[in-house]
């Protein structure tokens, strides 16, 4: 998804409400190790800091991304799995851990918005690209 539509999302979602509520989930970065293809078929790319993994989201989800504890945002686009850590809801790159300022840290509380959901394929044989539940949008029931 080419930067400038994470632009335009990001200023619809700030400019209108949104039909999801905002959460808090607690956020990691993919570790030095992630050199290898992501779930949706990409190569990863550490440098890209518009990377993210869900577990549930479908693949081209938009979100805004604020770290709490300094205010930071970044758009992301869901295009992995994971992370599958207990009690984590998000992984992001390491440019985006960076730019969202916990990189050191390593484990931080972010606010997370869905900007985009994609619409619903109507083939089920992408398997992982379907969208989560309402009420579970984000967070996942071990978190």
């Amino acid at each position: 998804m080419p930067y400038a539509h994470i632009l335009f999302f990001i200023f619809a979602v700030i400019s209108s409400p949104t039909a999801y509520p905002s959460q808090i989930v607690k956020a990691s970065w993919y570790s030095e190790g992630h050199h290898s293809r992501m779930a949706n078929g990409r190569l990863f790319d550490p440098s890209d800091e518009h990377i993210a993994a869900h577990r549930t989201l479908p693949f081209g989800t938009v979100l805004l991304v604020t770290n709490i504890e300094n205010g930071k945002e970044l758009g992301v686009v869901i295009e992995d799995r994971g992370p599958y850590i207990k009690g984590r809801s998000l992984d992001i790159s390491r440019a985006g851990a960076k730019r969202l300022g916990f990189l050191k840290k390593g484990v931080v509380r972010v606010r997370v918005t869905v900007v985009h959901l994609p619409e619903r394929r109507k083939s089920s044989s992408h398997r992982g690209n379907e969208p989560a539940a309402n009420n579970e949008l984000i967070c996942s029931a071990d978190d």
